[in-house]
């Protein structure tokens, strides 16, 4: 949070005798946000200034009730824009809950967006992860693919059944020509999207993984008892696959992984959105907060050094 934000938050709780009828009551609120999952502390105090901007005095029942309506009006306003600008109703979604309830850090290792964009799966709810999980590392099995040499990845989301049933029959894929490599996550990271991750050098290797994965699915009475059904955010979902996907490697040497540099952007889109609330002394709406979020993430689709072309989620 930048200095003028912090000075407009405590600006915020000097009119705390305009707003509400005691510093009791703006606790209380402040942990009943917690408390329903808002965790942004910059949206938290985003929702104060607008609960002020009414120059009324709010008791705790009805401060909670008009926090919650722009907390709704959010998730609204979300999905209306983001849609609107070509992003799937599922990924405006999940980018209100990393524009409410992420926690960003400054230059921390905490990485929320992370979360919310890659690892979140049906298989888990969100509420279910625990911060033990998301501080995790090592998360992978050991696999030796060089950087650089891969230009696609393949993802499948598999259940613990998958993860037997795929591994039992890799050799196969590892004989696909192009194929570089694979991973499975470990037991303890399983809930993830991501929980294969298959390297090929060529467009047509990756073809052929899919063809793979297609000839394996329709061979099963239930897929759905090996691959959950959703895909890792900014990848392709393959036709008539279930939980497989891929997706264009873009060119970096920072050593990131591709998740990493993908909610990297999301955290920039996000900042911009808190940066953008003040500006010009206007007053901040949650439609600004939405609308600068959702321009700067659709203008990484207009910077080829930045998606490299990839789908929108």
């Amino acid at each position: 949070m930048t200095r003028h934000h912090r000075c407009t938050r405590d600006h915020a709780r000097t009119e705390v005798a305009r707003v509400f009828d005691s510093e009791a009551t703006e606790i209380a609120l402040d942990d009943e946000l917690d408390r329903v999952g808002i965790q942004s502390v910059t949206y938290r105090s985003l929702l104060l200034e607008l609960i002020r901007a009414d120059e009324q005095v709010y008791g705790f029942d009805a401060g909670k009730r008009r926090a919650l309506a722009f907390i709704k009006g959010t998730y609204r306003e979300m999905r209306r824009q983001a849609t609107a600008a070509g992003f799937s109703e599922h990924f405006a979604i999940t980018l209100a809950e990393m524009a409410t309830r992420a926690r960003l850090v400054a230059g921390g290792d905490r990485d929320d967006v992370y979360l919310y964009m890659m690892k979140s799966t049906a298989k888990m709810g969100l509420r279910r992860i625990t911060d033990r999980q998301l501080a995790a590392t090592d998360v992978y099995e050991v696999i030796d693919v060089v950087p650089g040499t891969y230009r696609y990845r393949v993802y499948a989301n598999l259940t613990v059944h998958g993860v037997r049933h795929v591994r039992a029959r890799a050799a196969h894929l590892a004989a696909i020509p192009g194929v570089l490599g694979y991973k499975f996550a470990r037991p303890r990271a399983r809930w993830r999207r991501d929980t294969m991750v298959i390297y090929c050098r060529t467009a047509a290797a990756t073809a052929g993984v899919l063809a793979w994965f297609n000839q394996m699915q329709r061979g099963m009475a239930d897929p759905s008892e090996y691959f959950a059904a959703d895909v890792p955010h900014f990848t392709k979902a393959a036709p008539e696959l279930r939980g497989v996907s891929a997706v264009k490697d873009p060119k970096a040497t920072d050593g990131r992984s591709y998740s990493q540099r993908m909610a990297e952007l999301v955290r920039i889109a996000i900042g911009a959105g808190v940066d953008g609330l003040f500006d010009d002394g206007a007053a901040p709406t949650i439609a600004s907060y939405v609308q600068t979020i959702v321009g700067r993430l659709n203008g990484f689709w207009d910077d080829p050094s930045a998606m490299r072309g990839q789908p929108k989620p």
